[in-house]
């Protein structure tokens, strides 16, 4: 009788030994999982940021386009370069 205790004991010593084995194994896991989530995290921000500042240069440049294209010339504007050119003959606009 005492044999068999004995055998149940050690078998549930085993069991335990290796669920406390298999769980070190998983939080190692758990560990690599984390360092590789940590780094593609990183990695991730450092993209945005970069798609973010050629979105912010790309916006300015842009803005900057449409500042210098939009200018309306007024008739007065254009009568007083050709003015400053020397141009004042009104048949040269026709």
């Amino acid at each position: 009788m005492v044999d068999v205790i004995e055998n149940h004991f050690n078998m549930l010593n085993t069991n335990l030994k290796n669920c406390v084995a298999s769980m070190n194994r998983g939080n190692d896991v758990v560990d690599e999982i984390l360092a590789i989530a940590r780094v593609q995290s990183t990695s991730s921000q450092e993209i945005a940021t970069k798609i973010k500042r050629w979105n912010d240069y790309y916006g300015e440049h842009v803005q900057n386009d449409h500042r210098k294209s939009s200018y309306q010339y007024s008739p007065s504007d254009i009568w007083s370069m050709l003015f400053d050119l020397n141009i004042q003959d009104e048949a040269v606009m026709d």
